[in-house]
């Protein structure tokens, strides 16, 4: 079995392909990807197996629950999809506070499948859950609205006869950097003002602290354990990681991916030191000229010299000095930061087909109404100005707490 070369299947003889979908779970991914690497020839397989082995690296923890859909008819793989069985909730917040929760146990895609722009293997696929009888249906993330998916489902009248298409939330705009031919070109979407602030943001970091700043570049296997110690202690600091359960939890895991990723040269993470404590990180993954970084974190008793804003900025330059990307993508989710940086968008959103039954329509009937009510509860905290009291009071409490236990940026830790 091999993986199709790059001519479009509409332009194949289509009356002599028959496609089908194999769908691989659990250990059988193992079994898998050894056979492909004992094959005489596994440079066949062109990136399916690099593909399915980061997927696998990446959820370690979780095999039991991990699946992968491939197209292929006889010996050609054509398209692939890599996914979790889980209850992926639907959920409503105020603000940055989770107030309720209720369960869609769903086929969760990593990412948006990968197969061709044609009807049939959408089609195999949603008929695929008809194996997972226990599941509610699909959910995937940052599907753009631009994608012949996207198309496919709300135009395909086989599939609103069969499936609910439930949007927890409003699209959005998905930011990204296209590298010009150089920085200095970059800089050339800023204002005056913002360009001469952003090139001397580092210097007067530098200046108000007295530390010398610089900027680390971790990308081979060896720096790896150290930027994960040091990056998850900034993590701990953090407002995320003390009220909202969140941040770099599991070093272990976190060490074994990413030595993964230095090995084939995709790790591409950074530290912003000032003098000798790190107080910024950031996660960046580079493939396939794309560089995308899911997360970046500072430690709380340096925000108000916009560490986040500095390390973004000599980040962004870095990458038109070393393995130089096509395109720097922000990952989901809003934020003024990607805004200001990002020099081009799309409109994505989160997705889920339900399967259609009382339970599909309750769930997104009661997150709907939810939604609805957390919205006009947001607008009137922002009508008093408590949204923004309230956020400000949250984030200086853990900062507080992190400067007493630690004490403020330059004096020594007790």
């Amino acid at each position: 079995m091999q993986v199709a070369d790059s001519t479009p299947l509409t332009n194949r003889r289509r009356g002599s392909i028959t496609l089908k979908l194999d769908t691989v779970l659990g250990t059988q991914l193992l079994d898998l990807i050894s056979s492909w690497k004992t094959n005489p020839e596994p440079s066949a397989r062109g990136n399916v197996l690099e593909e399915l082995e980061w997927f696998v690296a990446q959820h370690q923890k979780r095999l039991d629950a991990l699946g992968a859909y491939f197209l292929r008819d006889q010996n050609t793989i054509f398209g692939f999809g890599f996914f979790l069985l889980q209850n992926r909730p639907l959920m409503g917040y105020l603000g940055e506070i989770k107030i309720f929760s209720i369960p869609i146990h769903c086929v969760r895609f990593v990412e948006p499948p990968c197969f061709p722009d044609q009807s049939e293997g959408f089609d195999l696929l949603l008929t695929s859950l008809d194996k997972f009888p226990s599941t509610d249906g699909i959910f995937i993330r940052s599907l753009p609205l631009d994608s012949f998916l996207w198309n496919y489902l709300k135009t395909n009248q086989a599939v609103s006869r069969r499936f609910q298409l439930y949007l927890p939330k409003e699209r959005s705009q998905h930011f990204v950097v296209k590298l010009p031919a150089t920085f200095e070109e970059y800089l050339q979407k800023f204002s005056s003002k913002s360009r001469s602030n952003l090139r001397r943001s580092a210097r007067k970091l530098q200046k108000d602290t007295g530390s010398e700043v610089r900027l680390e570049r971790i990308t081979s296997p060896e720096q790896v354990d150290s930027f994960v110690d040091t990056a998850v202690e900034i993590s701990k600091k953090t407002y995320q990681w003390r009220l909202a359960g969140s941040g770099l939890r599991e070093p272990d895991v976190l060490k074994q991916s990413f030595r993964f990723l230095a090995e084939r040269r995709w790790l591409r993470c950074y530290l912003l030191w000032c003098g000798d404590e790190a107080c910024a990180f950031m996660i960046c993954i580079q493939r396939g000229g794309i560089c995308r970084s899911p997360t970046i974190g500072y430690d709380p008793r340096w925000e108000r010299y916009s560490v986040g804003t500095t390390l973004q900025f000599l980040v962004i330059e870095d990458l038109f000095v070393y393995d130089r990307p096509g395109i720097f993508d922000f990952g989901t989710g809003a934020g003024g930061q990607k805004e200001f940086f990002g020099n081009t968008s799309f409109f994505d959103t989160d997705l889920y087909i339900l399967k259609r039954g009382v339970y599909a329509r309750l769930a997104s009937g009661v997150h709907k109404t939810g939604s609805i009510l957390a919205t006009s509860t947001k607008r009137v905290m922002e009508h008093f100005d408590l949204k923004r009291r309230i956020k400000k009071f949250i984030r200086k409490a853990s900062v507080a707490g992190v400067a007493k236990e630690e004490g403020r940026p330059g004096e020594k830790s007790p």
